[in-house]
């Protein structure tokens, strides 16, 4: 140890900085809370505390099929639900209690059909309030 003093001061004080910087980083890497002024995203998830989603925004090509008694069903099982985009409700269960949807087709060359939803199920006994345009 004492033939290389220069050496071994050397790496303990280059490790001395680099374990500084690492923890430094590490620190300094993780922040709380990240503000956005504009996010886009095809598909926006949000999940609850059981990992079951709670609200769904999507636009048409990703928008999920009904779900009910924990089951999710194809698209196509509602009638034109593969042109709708927007945002569907979920209940603690998992099970698709509302929503508002839209959708602009273009059918032919000048003319565009609109159509929107705004739709309430109450619990499992088929009860839909809903609002059409």
């Amino acid at each position: 140890m004492t033939q290389y003093p220069f050496f071994v001061r050397f790496l303990m004080v280059s490790n001395i900085i680099l374990i500084s910087f690492i923890v430094f980083i590490f620190l300094a890497g993780f922040d709380k809370v990240k503000n956005f002024k504009e996010i886009n995203a095809e598909r926006i998830n949000i999940i609850g505390t059981n990992g079951k989603p709670v609200l769904v925004i999507s636009n048409r090509r990703l928008m999920p099929g009904p779900t009910l008694n924990g089951k999710t069903y194809e698209r196509d099982v509602i009638d034109g639900r593969e042109y709708m985009s927007g945002m569907i409700f979920f209940n603690e269960l998992g099970d698709e209690v509302g929503g508002i949807q839209y959708a602009g087709i273009k059918k032919i060359q000048l003319a565009i059909q609109q159509s929107g939803i705004y739709h309430l199920i109450s619990g499992t006994r088929n009860q839909v309030i809903g609002f059409g345009l």
